[in-house]
């Protein structure tokens, strides 16, 4: 309780930043420091104090967006529905400040706690409810994650929390129940920040006020447009990249533009604007490049509309979002919007994933059930906490948040260290799904010292009486094979030095691996390089997940940044990769030394394990296979630098997609024992059925089957 008594103090020392001269309840502000004219404020007060039922409409166009894309129904630009959010809570809550300026009122701590009754009631109603039902379907590691982002939702990190982990076009964000707090994270963070410099510049730059605001929105808007090319996910979850949307809204509620004086102006920028978002809604598709530039339609349409109603004056577009039914379902918009994402997730999670998504019946039964559900939560939960009284209970509030927050992170904690709490599920499920590293792994990967950079050490496995004449050199995707390459080196008589860091490719010369790894990438190759050049080494073995840096991506449905090889663009990726893996490769291949390079492992676009342990805990059908196509368009860049390597003196060549696809497809499981423990790496199952190939690694070269071809 201290910590929220301080709180409550600092709050109403920082709404001091108010009043200026002494006198009681004159505060800093009023059209005057505006820079309008009377006739121009007056208006727009007037437009601030009153209920905007097109506002509401406006909403309600946006949710219904964002759900319908969301459910694959149509609308493929939807996810812009949520930038239009944007841009009306900027004006809503920089209208609610400028009203209270004017008027003397402004308190910052009452501001706060309107914020919380607002925001919080509904959010941890959803974060309770959703845990409660994950609890019954997510099986044990993907209840774990689900914790972990209980507590980025809690403490409105969840931004920068889904950042580092999901794109939110990729697969695998439909595994995500509270992927979509993101929103809230960056509007919540923008809440807490934006009073306190609202009230700094009315204080100190006054009249200076529309063009701070607008420098600053450029100032993000060139930030967003240079991360779309650069780290999308950074562009997309952020919030300096997103505050430009508010900042929109909140120029046209400080009257930046001022409102048109004709009924036709009035009617045709409202038009437009709509024309624009509906542009947006229906053209964009997950393959835009978004935000960025592409975010404008919706930014600039969602700011026409709203200041074509500034003059009070309905236009027709304002009349058709008044509408009943559309305005309707703005007042619940915020309910639906926090309802329908954890619905989705949780019911695909269950009966559709296998099958490809929701089909339109069951789309539109979501849809409906999103909507009221919604409804139920506005009408119990949000009405019921706004109607508590405007002023006291300040102290109560921030209590009743601090709460929330810790109760939250507490039930998070509980549920990680319990592991996800794998005793819901019976022993063949989770025999399925924890497909955990091998011992051999674990120790490769831990054990101490610093020779190879990255606290990264060389690891014996094989024979260890015999003299380690082999090097297996790579990364993560060598390590998933450590157990199996060790048993075919012992029965071959061979000594092995496994070396392998995850992310990190048997690259010589790559001294730093762009913009998304570190250069001790570098570090550990250039170390292990050396020790592949030892006279002792007669072979070295060359594995690694060749498409991930050819390509700079991972596969559909994959949650992970771009990798870069060089500073340039994911484009110059393919040419780098050749130049360095075939300069590695020769010079590795001397002095009598063979260098058996062991080609792409085929992936998976989902997760192996949890997609088959799902299969047998709820009965669902068999997820579909990559194709042996898919799996040539994927490793196209690879291939064509295996068939030049294979080509050259003491150079070999090995192929698992020989063993593990056939004509069509490229198989995931044996038996029920799945041979991936998630869309790429190999189990100890998966890398038996390459024995057959790794035994070719010990023993005389054979004829070497053309990449390209089966």
């Amino acid at each position: 309780m201290q910590y929220v008594g301080l709180f409550f103090n600092l709050c109403q020392m920082g709404s001091k930043l108010c009043q200026v001269g002494g006198a009681k309840g004159k505060t800093v502000g009023g059209p005057g420091v505006l820079n309008r004219s009377p006739a121009s404020a007056r208006e727009l007060d007037g437009a601030l104090r009153g209920h905007r039922r097109d506002i509401d409409g406006l909403r309600g166009v946006s949710i219904a967006a964002v759900v319908l894309y969301h459910l694959g129904l149509g609308v493929s630009g939807g996810y812009g529905g949520v930038d239009i959010f944007f841009v009306i809570s900027g004006f809503l809550i920089a209208g609610i400040i400028y009203r209270e300026l004017e008027s003397g009122t402004f308190s910052l701590a009452n501001f706060y706690v309107r914020r919380c009754r607002r925001i919080l009631p509904a959010l941890f109603v959803m974060i309770f409810a959703t845990t409660a039902a994950a609890a019954l379907v997510l099986l044990p590691q993907d209840f774990k994650n689900f914790a972990r982002s209980l507590i980025a939702a809690a403490t409105s990190t969840s931004n920068y929390h889904f950042m580092d982990r999901t794109g939110y076009f990729d697969g695998l964000a439909i595994e995500k129940p509270l992927l979509h707090t993101w929103s809230l994270s960056v509007e919540e963070q923008f809440y807490l920040a934006f009073p306190l410099l609202l009230l700094v510049v009315v204080k100190f730059a006054p009249r200076a006020m529309v063009a701070l605001f607008a420098a600053a929105a450029v100032a993000s808007f060139v930030s967003n447009v240079r991360d779309v090319e650069l780290i999308q996910s950074h562009a997309f979850f952020a919030t300096p990249g997103r505050v430009w949307e508010l900042l929109i809204g909140v120029l046209v509620a400080l009257g930046a533009v001022p409102a048109a004086s004709s009924s036709i102006v009035r009617n045709g920028e409202a038009f437009f604007g709509l024309l624009m978002i509906a542009f947006g809604f229906l053209t964009y598709t997950e393959a835009t490049a978004y935000p960025g530039f592409a975010a404008l339609p919706f930014c600039v349409g969602a700011a026409m509309l709203i200041h074509s109603g500034i003059s009070g004056e309905a236009t027709m577009v304002a009349k058709f979002l008044s509408l009943p039914a559309v305005a309707g379902l703005g007042l619940i918009s915020y309910s639906v919007y926090l309802i329908h994402w954890p619905l989705i997730v949780l019911v695909n999670y269950c009966w559709t994933e296998m099958s490809g998504g929701p089909h339109i019946l069951l789309g539109t039964t979501l849809f409906v059930a999103s909507i009221f559900l919604g409804y139920i939560s506005w009408r119990w939960v949000e009405v019921p906490f706004r109607k508590l009284p405007r002023h006291g209970g300040t102290e109560r509030t921030f209590a009743f948040a601090a709460s929330a927050i810790f109760g939250t992170v507490l039930l998070a904690v509980l549920i990680e260290r319990s592991g996800g709490w794998p005793a819901r599920w019976n022993a063949e499920v989770l025999a399925i799904a924890n497909q955990a590293p091998s011992q051999i792994e674990e120790n490769c990967r831990s054990q101490s010292g610093a020779k190879l950079g990255r606290g990264m050490h060389d690891c014996r496995i094989g024979n260890l009486n015999a003299p380690a004449d082999t090097v297996l050199w790579g990364d993560s995707h060598a390590n998933a094979m450590l157990v199996k390459i060790g048993e075919v080196a012992t029965k071959h008589n061979s000594g092995l030095l496994a070396i392998t860091a995850a992310g990190c490719p048997p690259l010589f010369g790559l001294l730093t691996s762009g913009k998304d790894k570190s250069a001790s990438c570098g570090q550990v190759n250039a170390a292990t390089f050396q020790r592949a050049m030892l006279p002792a080494v007669k072979r070295v073995i060359l594995v690694a997940r060749w498409a991930l840096y050819a390509e700079g991506v991972g596969t559909y449905g994959e949650s992970m940044k771009p990798y870069y090889l060089s500073s340039g663009a994911i484009g110059d990726n393919p040419k780098i990769f050749d130049d360095l893996l075939t300069d590695t490769v020769r010079r590795l291949a001397v002095d009598g030394r063979e260098v058996i390079v062991v080609g792409p492992i085929p992936e998976q676009t989902f997760d192996v394990a949890q997609a088959l342990a799902k299969q047998v805990a709820w009965s669902l059908d068999r997820p579909p296979e990559g194709t042996l196509t898919n799996f040539f368009e994927r490793q196209r860049h690879v291939l064509e630098t295996l068939g030049k390597l294979a080509t050259l003196p003491k150079v070999r060549v090995i192929f698992p997609h020989h063993s593990l696809c056939d004509d069509r497809a490229c198989k995931y499981e044996v038996g029920r024992q799945p041979l991936y423990r998630d869309s790429n790496h190999l189990t100890p199952a998966g890398a038996t059925e390459l024995e057959v190939m790794l035994n070719q690694v010990f023993e005389t070269p054979s004829l070497q089957i053309p990449p390209t071809t089966r």
